[in-house]
């Protein structure tokens, strides 16, 4: 995640210099990319079991 939001702040920034609304914009850019590439994808290709586990898990706390 870091790096995501490392290389989003730098997209932002376009230039030499990275202010805070960077930074923000790049957080918030690597956590959709985090949501949608990576936890979406693991999440596609767990069975049930593992769904219910995780679900499990989640009532727990």
């Amino acid at each position: 995640m870091l790096q995501l939001v490392g290389y989003w702040t730098w997209e932002q920034a376009a230039g030499e210099v990275i202010n805070e609304c960077h930074v923000e914009r790049g957080a918030r850019q690597a956590l959709q990319e985090l949501r949608d590439g990576v936890l979406a994808s693991t999440y596609r290709e767990l069975s049930r079991g593992d769904i219910r586990f995780l679900e499990a898990m989640v009532e727990d706390g």
